[in-house]
């Protein structure tokens, strides 16, 4: 399957595949306007997709599926490597961190049909992203799944300026304390329960300098739902009500959404364009990706560090947040022994053999571009 923007680009599924988890699809489509990129990424992409015709390198692999793994986790880095080089520029009590980071995944152990690394387990590393994304999925995916039904709520308050930033964060989790223990209490004696997972999540706002932290919120039931949103009202009343909403969770898979991102590096933007629906020059507005504000990403960091991101509730279960430090997989390989290194888009070894033959694509280079120092 292609998606299409509005100017019907064909974008091959196979050329998005190495951002799930990183940017949402429906943002790329919306950047991949020709008013927003230039024409060079358009014939670029052309060739791309008539090479795909013949094939993709794999590697040490025996197939694609194998090898896309290891292609998306190579993605994920250069985009790292490339946010963290400009995080390290600044004088931030995290600067220490971020250049560890560096060093996460950068050596792949080969022993037999096993591939080893280590892991730096911070949450401005999108590889330890990615799998710690695939391990709130499989630990709550089953619990989440049980539930009849599923209502997801998105809960906010006015955007903030940095400075207030720590300690709004600090007032979402008391305020939802309380919003919890009300429904817990209204709830005692009837049949109910409060039963879902929260996550809270905070962008930036360029236009406006400006921080919007808010809880996104899957739940069992469209009227515990709907309580949860009226307290939410009633104790935060500088709430705008449109900013707060529920809607019903269709299929088990597109809740799983809210494991992906707790922050995005890309601001979103406003942009006019013409109505495709009127021949007169009547303009509407659309959101597109913006740019990466490293002073910002570095505000956020701080600001959510060593707090929790994800909690369940009335769930038997909570599942770590944590990366494992060392983490080995299982693939249908050769039984020979090898080290790789990063390189820079790939892993090689001592004989400059590509661990998963991945390549940089247009696209990420067109996005890293988009950096603010």
């Amino acid at each position: 399957m292609n998606h299409e923007n509005t100017n019907n680009l064909q974008i091959p599924d196979s050329y998005l595949d190495n951002f799930e988890g990183i940017i949402p699809p429906q943002d790329l489509v919306s950047f991949l306007e020709p008013s927003e990129v230039p024409h060079t990424f358009f014939n670029k992409l052309a060739q791309l997709s008539h090479s795909e015709k013949s094939g993709q390198n794999v590697g040490i692999f025996e197939g694609i599926t194998d090898a896309k793994k290891y292609h998306r986790r190579a993605n994920a880095k250069v985009i790292t490597l490339s946010v963290l080089n400009a995080l390290t520029t600044l004088e931030s009590p995290l600067k220490k961190s971020y250049e560890q980071s560096k060093s996460c995944a950068s050596v792949v152990l080969k022993d037999a049909e096993k591939l080893t690394s280590s892991y730096c387990n911070n949450r401005w590393c999108l590889v330890c992203n990615r799998i710690r994304t695939g391990k709130l999925i499989n630990g709550y995916g089953n619990s989440l799944d049980a539930l009849p039904d599923k209502y997801f709520i998105t809960l906010s308050r006015p955007n903030v300026k940095e400075e207030l930033l720590p300690n709004e964060i600090l007032f979402y989790q008391k305020q939802w304390r309380k919003v919890y223990k009300k429904i817990k209490d209204k709830l005692r004696k009837t049949d109910l329960k409060i039963q879902g997972i929260k996550k809270i999540e905070c962008t930036y706002n360029s236009e406006e300098n400006t921080y919007h932290p808010h809880y996104h919120i899957v739940c069992n039931d469209e009227l515990v739902s709907e309580m949860i949103l009226q307290f939410w009202l009633e104790i935060n009343p500088t709430s705008q009500t449109t900013a707060n909403k529920i809607f019903p969770v269709y299929g088990n898979d597109s809740y799983k959404e809210i494991f992906k991102y707790f922050t995005k590096f890309w601001s979103t933007r406003q942009i006019e364009h013409k109505h495709k629906y009127y021949q007169d020059t009547r303009k509407k507005k659309r959101k597109t990706l913006g740019d990466i504000y490293i002073h910002s990403l570095d505000v956020i960091f701080r600001s959510m560090y060593r707090k929790r991101v994800f909690e369940a509730f009335g769930i038997n279960k909570q599942i770590s947040e944590e990366v494992e430090a060392i983490k080995t997989e299982y693939f249908n390989l050769d039984s020979s022994n090898d080290i790789f290194c990063w390189s820079g888009e790939d892993w090689l070894n001592g004989y400059d053999y590509e661990l998963s033959g991945h390549r940089t694509s247009e696209l990420t280079k067109l996005l890293i571009q988009k950096i603010i120092y």
